[in-house]
């Protein structure tokens, strides 16, 4: 009886993880594609399930990226990516390739809110004084040269 419990228990958070994933995973695609600018229709880009390219200003220089759908646990290190919901404003990281901190493109996604202008640095994005909210997402693609 003790165990039919214990097992009970075990799955229903396996289902939690595994809702807590896919709700991560959604939410990340979607943070992204809001600021994903305007690419050509042969391009495959779209939602959930297809793939995006995407500019990121990291140190006041301009990456690009490809992203594909996929989620990480939070464990180990990320790099922050600042999302600007409802504009057309470029995604912003505080770190890129060269930087003795980088982590390949291991990504924790940020939404900053209010914003009025594009940045091109994680600094000034913190030093701006919009509100920045963490959310839960974790994800991985490579930041590449312009």
């Amino acid at each position: 009886m003790e165990t039919q419990k214990e097992d009970k228990k075990v799955i229903a958070r396996y289902r939690s993880y595994a809702l807590v994933g896919v709700a991560a995973l959604a939410l990340a695609i979607a943070a992204l594609w809001v600021a994903v600018p305007s690419a050509s229709a042969d391009q495959p880009q779209g939602p959930l399930g297809s793939v995006a390219f995407i500019s990121v200003y990291a140190n006041d220089t301009q990456y690009g990226s490809v992203v594909a759908p996929n989620s990480l646990p939070a464990k180990g290190n990320f790099d922050e990516l600042y999302v600007f919901p409802g504009t057309s404003y470029t995604i912003v990281s505080d770190a890129a390739p060269g930087d003795p901190d980088y982590n390949g493109g291991r990504w924790h996604v940020n939404v900053v809110m209010g914003a009025t202008e594009q940045f091109t640095n994680a600094e000034d994005v913190l030093a701006s004084g919009l509100t920045i909210v963490s959310t839960e997402t974790y994800f991985s693609c490579p930041l590449l040269p312009r």
